[in-house]
């Protein structure tokens, strides 16, 4: 019985063209890494679209929580997106859109608060998991990253203090690296150690902000990193940090910084192979599509098969088939890949 329902699995899995991982692993060794908003989720459920708008409107007054309630969604970009065509529509006919910008930027700010608010502190993280997690990064290249919590940042920081113990395994430069002052470090635009594999945040981070015409990273030690982006916040400096709505605005805003040029401009590279994990590159990601179809041969894309029907999982499928035509895709059961 146990070998027949091995057999029916295996079988399942071939119908709806869903691989698992350790059947494709040899295939994507060293391949470069795009990580979503899944991702994050694995370490805490206070990343969801969800938690945050309830932290989100909690911090709001109550006029502005029935405001935002009346859109019928938590997700912040399609709340964007519905502002930017509100916007577009009183500047056609010529009506004050003042109220409207208003409203963008308390959403573009509660959501960075919401964030910072939300995210679990260094005790709060599962270190072991963590651990084990920044090893899995062994198997690959670059990572290019949607989110703009620390988790990444914590797992580079493990994946260096593992270098210093074996120089075997590679560590991750982020291109950050020009200290300006105690607290700083600058973006440059090259870095010549050849160990290093790099890091890129497309949509900004949370430690990231600006300072002019120069992108800055927090690099200061021996305090809570999210206590110190929270004192960054509270006096008015809001992170380097990609919230808007539609694809074509979130082009806009990255057009406006010197890192984010550069980051995007890397994952438009050739290159033979990428592995995407945690994001269902939804319409507000045409710019990371299309950035991926620019310079990528091949993509295994992981599918969250948790909760979900056959006909759901197949439905997914064809949604990334369909989004990456033109590559060679792959599609595998995402719960092989971080465990």
């Amino acid at each position: 019985m146990l070998r027949q329902a091995v057999l029916q699995i295996a079988l399942t899995m071939a119908e709806r063209k869903l691989m698992y991982w350790n059947s494709i692993v040899s295939e994507f060794r060293d391949a470069d890494l795009l990580l979503g908003n899944g991702f994050s989720r694995l370490f805490s459920q206070k990343f969801s679209y969800e938690s945050l708008f309830e932290t989100f409107l909690a911090g709001a007054n109550p006029q502005a929580q029935s405001v935002f309630r009346s859109f019928g969604t938590t997700n912040f970009e399609a709340i964007l997106e519905q502002l930017a065509s509100a916007h577009h529509v009183n500047k056609c006919l010529r009506l004050d859109t003042a109220k409207i910008e208003e409203t963008q930027a308390i959403v573009r700010n509660g959501l960075v608060k919401a964030i910072e608010s939300n995210h679990p502190r260094n005790q709060d993280l599962d270190a072991k998991r963590l651990s084990c997690f920044t090893e899995s990064l062994d198997l690959f290249h670059d990572i290019y990253t949607l989110n703009y919590d620390l988790i990444l940042y914590h797992m580079i920081m493990l994946a260096r203090d593992r270098h210093r113990a074996c120089h075997t395994i590679r560590p991750y430069n982020d291109y950050f690296w020009q200290r300006t002052k105690d607290d700083w470090l600058q973006f440059m635009d090259f870095q010549h150690i050849q160990v290093y594999k790099h890091a890129y945040y497309l949509h900004g981070a949370l430690f990231l902000f600006k300072d002019g015409y120069r992108d800055l990273k927090i690099c200061r030690e021996g305090r809570e990193l999210v206590d110190e982006i929270g004192d960054k916040i509270k006096a008015g400096q809001i992170p380097l940090f990609i919230s808007e709505g539609k694809s074509a605005e979130k082009n806009l805003a990255i057009s406006r910084s010197n890192y984010l040029r550069f980051a995007h401009k890397h994952l438009s590279s050739p290159r033979d192979a990428l592995v995407i994990f945690g994001t269902s590159l939804s319409d507000q990601d045409d710019h990371i599509v299309a950035a991926i179809k620019a310079g990528t041969k091949r993509v295994a894309v992981a599918v969250h098969t948790v909760g979900k029907t056959t006909s759901d999982i197949e439905a997914t499928i064809s949604g990334f088939q369909h989004r990456l035509a033109g590559l060679t895709v792959i599609c595998f059961d995402g719960t092989g890949l971080f465990s």
